[in-house]
């Protein structure tokens, strides 16, 4: 009796164990601000230029947005009004995207900031998300 018990006990905890070391298997690939620092530099977040910047020039923005917080507590139709139009994709339109950079080389990678929604449809976070995949 005791062996059966053992086993699914067993197996929860080798589960437990290996989406513990995952990110977030949902999300994909994603950057964290210290990379993304390093990798674009930082520059103070200004709507509108953002809404004018190619889009490698907005990841210049990208630390600032996340750290200053300026798209939490906010809904698609705000985000829409300060971002413009988005143009990246995460599962749905749902979710606000927006390319922040694309690399000009065959198969190079493309990064998008995404905001993460709660229940009540406001961004709750914002990653760096690698958009991936034709």
């Amino acid at each position: 009796m005791r062996k059966y018990i053992f086993i699914p006990l067993f197996i929860a905890i080798v589960c437990g164990i290996a989406f513990a070391g995952v990110k977030h298997f949902w999300r994909g690939e994603t950057m964290s601000l210290k990379q993304a620092e390093k990798k674009w530099g930082s520059e103070i977040f200004d709507a509108q230029k953002f809404k004018s910047l190619s889009t490698n020039d907005r990841a210049k923005m990208v630390v600032s947005i996340i750290k200053t917080k300026v798209l939490v507590g906010k809904n698609r139709l705000e985000i829409r009004e300060l971002l413009g139009p988005q143009d990246g994709y995460y599962f749905t339109d749902m979710y606000p995207a927006y390319i922040v950079f694309e690399d000009p080389k065959p198969n190079g990678e493309t990064w998008q900031i995404v905001g993460l929604l709660d229940k009540e449809y406001k961004v709750k976070e914002v990653i760096i998300h690698k958009n991936c995949c034709e």
